[in-house]
């Protein structure tokens, strides 16, 4: 599973990749922390600090 922190600007969720990505679901953090229990401190504790994340295409 991978975690995000983001601000929705608008649009609609869709997949591009079914074979990368199985659901895509915006959940409040209550409900992220039942699903991801795994998080020390909780999901709140990701919203503390920051990854980079760059986007690479396929050569």
């Amino acid at each position: 599973m991978i975690t995000f922190a983001v601000k929705v600007t608008g649009g609609d969720i869709t997949i591009v990749d079914q074979n990368e990505i199985a659901e895509v679901k915006w959940v409040d953090i209550e409900t992220a922390n039942l699903l991801m229990p795994y998080h020390p401190g909780g999901v709140e504790s990701l919203l503390k600090a920051a990854a980079p994340y760059v986007f690479q295409v396929e050569c």
